[in-house]
């Protein structure tokens, strides 16, 4: 995420990043595995929050049945990824790459 967010100063062209965050519902039998998914994004400082269900509504309105908690990254987004490969290939043309 730092990458793309920080894209432009360093490359001179941006990656169309637009942090609009993600929103994971996960199942009661799911979560042991998702929060050791958490446990490691923490480590590494990302942002994620995990909400209850009633509260990751305030985001987006969805039928709680057979969700057991949620998780939510505010800094989840999406870039433009033919304007990265652009970059990308334009620096290693410059390196000598073919």
């Amino acid at each position: 995420i730092e990458e793309y967010r920080t894209f432009g100063e360093r490359y001179g062209a941006p990656s169309g990043y637009r942090p609009n965050g993600y929103l994971f519902l996960v199942s009661e039998a799911g979560w042991a595995e998702h929060e050791r998914g958490l446990a490691v994004q923490r480590r590494l400082g990302v942002p994620v929050e995990e909400v209850t269900p009633t509260e990751a509504q305030a985001f987006v309105p969805f039928e709680t049945e057979g969700v057991y908690r949620c998780t939510y990254g505010p800094a989840d987004g999406y870039i433009d990824p033919l304007a990265v490969l652009k970059v990308y290939l334009k620096m290693a043309g410059e390196r000598g790459a073919r």
